[in-house]
């Protein structure tokens, strides 16, 4: 997701602008579809005594909704990170995540 600025730079006169200045125009906004979901591994493939390994997807637009759970699929897209909202805290360690934007899914429907 976008993040609104805190601050803004210098006014023409100099002055630091108040924090949080900026506000949202809800009626001059697009707004875009988006999801979450989170890929596992086969469990034929999973090796005995061993659980899963999974990753998180996001989808937008026309990709929302199209995947039940259980559903299996295979996607292609883009292995990107982010930093944890911790990490933005001065002093903090930078921890990062990874996901998948999608940019294609496929149902599968041999086998289930």
């Amino acid at each position: 997701g976008a993040e609104i600025p805190k601050f803004c730079d210098k006014g023409k006169d100099g002055v630091r602008c108040p924090q949080n200045p900026f506000t949202i125009l809800p009626e001059e906004c697009k707004f875009v579809d988006q999801q979450v979901l989170k890929l596992q591994e086969r469990p034929e493939d999973v090796p005995t005594g061993e659980m899963p390994r999974h990753m998180q997807l996001v989808v937008d637009r026309t990709m929302v909704g199209r995947a039940v759970p259980g559903t299996r699929v295979t996607v292609m897209g883009m292995y990107t990170i982010y930093k944890s909202a911790n990490a933005r805290e001065v002093g903090a360690i930078a921890i990062r995540h990874t996901y998948m934007q999608v940019l294609g899914i496929r149902i599968d429907t041999n086998g289930a």
